[in-house]
């Protein structure tokens, strides 16, 4: 882990404080969440930071698990691709010219959701989201007993959620900070999704009345 020791024989210097809350847009990001090579890396990062050479021991440690620096960069390379982990800083050892990175996480508490970012709109998904958004309005309309409505209604209900819901969440982390420090240090990676998942319930039946007026507006009253 990084050093404030004046005495210790290197010098860390970090560049990149972590934000207190992350919106990770990613449908496959539970294959990450739930892998068990990467798990391990995640819950040590809650910790802190940490060089390559400190997470082959801290590593170990914790998993009794033996991995060289190229498998940890390998680890790191696919939490970093998935924005998760990120370059912090550099740490500079006393008569040594090379310097080593510091990686740590790039928040304190990640919000997932399971769709990529974009899915509703992006031409890269808008076959498969329309065929989603008809079988959804088909099911809703039976249900209710009400024509099919627009699909592009709910379209654009759909991105008003998630974006209304990733910046609700956000919020509530940092007006919560202190609260929020608190509990991230003790708590395993799957318990804090788990809360986060609570949160957007939480945030979805306390601002119910306004997503039911938006929802009215595309499905009209029975």
């Amino acid at each position: 882990m990084t050093s404030d020791d004046r005495n210790s024989p290197y010098e860390d210097k970090i560049f990149v404080e972590p934000k207190v809350a992350n919106v990770v847009f990613d449908e496959t990001i539970s294959v990450i969440l739930n892998d068990r090579n990467l798990r391990p890396l995640l819950n040590l990062f809650i910790r802190g930071n940490f060089t390559v050479k400190e997470l082959v021991v801290e590593y170990e440690k914790i998993t009794g698990k033996k991995r060289s620096d190229k498998t940890i960069y390998h680890y790191l390379k696919k939490l970093s691709e998935r924005g998760l982990v990120t370059e912090v800083g550099k740490r500079y050892t006393k008569g040594v010219k090379a310097t080593e990175s510091i990686y740590g996480r790039i928040s304190r508490f990640n919000i997932y959701y399971r769709i990529n970012k974009g899915f509703w709109d992006e031409e890269e998904y808008l076959d498969e989201s329309t065929k989603i958004l008809q079988n959804f309005t088909k099911l809703l309309s039976s249900h209710l007993d009400i024509p099919e409505p627009d699909i592009e209604c709910v379209r654009k209900l759909m991105m008003q959620h998630d974006e209304f819901l990733s910046k609700e969440m956000t919020s509530f982390m940092e007006t919560y900070i202190a609260e929020v420090s608190d509990i991230t240090p003790d708590t395993p990676v799957p318990d804090l999704e788990k809360i986060t998942i609570m949160l957007r319930f939480y945030i979805l039946v306390t601002k119910a009345p306004k997503f039911f007026k938006d929802f009215e507006e595309c499905f009209g009253k029975k």
